[in-house]
């Protein structure tokens, strides 16, 4: 189950990479097929495991020991005539087990190899690892740009267009200017209205003096 649902995942995240490739799904990619490879490989171990097992409990040993144990009475076989009808039907079972398990085993390898080779050819494909490069340093270029909210973004070809840096670098540098220009005259006008303050005290001093003097 594990193997299937990582195979699923490579296969999507391959999809959506062919569709918009960008650096970091490529290292989803990377980590997820390894990944696949590797339960893939044990999956394929499991298999020859099981058919290994199935040659030991189909072999003569197994079928002597397992007649020994219903002649001696160790197996109870009253549903059946005789040792070796219970005897054949025990190693029916047995083998089927076996030979279930590794049909189900094979399929699941087999899902686990054909999204492994997906995922490698995917990292493989240069156009989609240039194209992932640029469309992420376009991206980052974008994140730093300080006009980045009012830009111009689409997504065309495999690649992302965020416009004109140096016309939103144009376009931030003049509403910079344009509010420092506002704070230097809002500082002037209170340098004004301070100058007044103070010449408005001086005449309120001048002229209690005088009244004093009279």
């Amino acid at each position: 189950m594990v193997l299937i649902a990582l195979s699923i995942i490579v296969l999507v995240l391959c999809s959506r990479y062919k569709q918009e490739p960008m650096t970091n799904s490529r290292t989803g990619i990377t980590v997820t097929t390894i990944i696949t490879a590797v339960i893939t490989f044990f999956e394929l171990t499991g298999v020859v495991a099981l058919g290994v097992m199935n040659g030991i409990f189909g072999g003569d040993a197994f079928r002597q020991m397992l007649y020994d144990a219903i002649a001696s009475g160790e197996l109870d076989f009253e549903d059946f005539a005789t040792a070796n009808e219970a005897m054949n039907f025990a190693l029916s079972v047995v083998n089927a087990v076996f030979i279930v398990s590794i049909i189900v085993c094979i399929l699941v390898a087999a899902f686990g190899i054909f999204a492994t080779v997906i995922g490698f050819k995917t990292m493989a494909d240069k156009t989609l690892t240039a194209a992932a490069a640029a469309n992420t340093a376009a991206r980052n270029q974008a994140y730093n740009m300080p006009c980045y909210n009012n830009c111009n973004t689409s997504f065309q070809n495999g690649y992302y267009n965020y416009g004109n840096p140096q016309q939103n670098y144009q376009t931030y540098a003049q509403s910079n200017t344009g509010n420092s220009t506002d704070k230097q005259r809002f500082s002037k006008q209170r340098v004004v209205l301070r100058m007044r303050k103070q010449k408005f005290r001086r005449t309120e001093i001048l002229f209690k003096l005088r009244c004093g003097k009279s």
